[in-house]
């Protein structure tokens, strides 16, 4: 519903059923490189990476988890696409966006961006998109506040990825 209600168009959109008695993991690199080789997407979105990693990859460990991501990287270079992979934070108790992570430091470490979406600090109704890390766009840059429903753009702010994490 939001996703036409914004303008997209359902004949463009494709959905891996949650359904299915076989669901698509990251272990299957190359079933994702043919979706992508037939459909052509500009932006592939998979939530989460908890739930497609492979059975066998400890999300702990940074030599488990760099292979996967680094073949996500290389499917996005080579079909000029832009992969978004969803994951969550940690319960711990800081600042600092890039250990607020869950699992290995190596999941940051590989990502090209990191962007950080939390409430906003003064408007439970607004969310902030903030960079974490990036390698992609120069230091400085603002993050964005948006409201989910209905969905809008609200405009750029000062916030940082740490200003979300503020304990009192």
């Amino acid at each position: 519903r939001i996703f036409t209600r914004l303008g997209g168009n359902l004949s463009r959109l494709y959905v891996e059923d949650e359904d299915s008695d076989l669901p698509w993991g990251l272990g299957d690199v190359p079933a994702l490189e043919a979706h992508i080789v037939e459909l052509e997407p500009a932006l592939v979105i998979i939530d989460s990476l908890t739930t497609h990693k492979p059975s066998k990859v400890d999300l702990n460990s940074h030599g488990d988890v760099a292979p996967v991501l680094v073949a996500l990287r290389k499917l996005a270079a080579n079909y000029n696409c832009a992969i978004v992979l969803i994951h969550h934070t940690n319960k711990a108790q800081t600042s600092d966006p890039l250990a607020k992570i869950s699992g290995s430091i190596g999941i940051s470490a590989t990502a090209r961006h990191v962007i950080l979406v939390a409430p906003h600090p003064e408007d439970a109704d607004v969310r902030v998109a903030a960079i974490a890390k990036t390698n992609l766009v120069k230091p400085g840059t603002p993050g964005y506040k948006f409201k989910l429903d209905p969905f809008a753009w609200d405009g750029e702010t000062e916030l940082r990825a740490s200003d979300l994490l503020q304990t009192s």
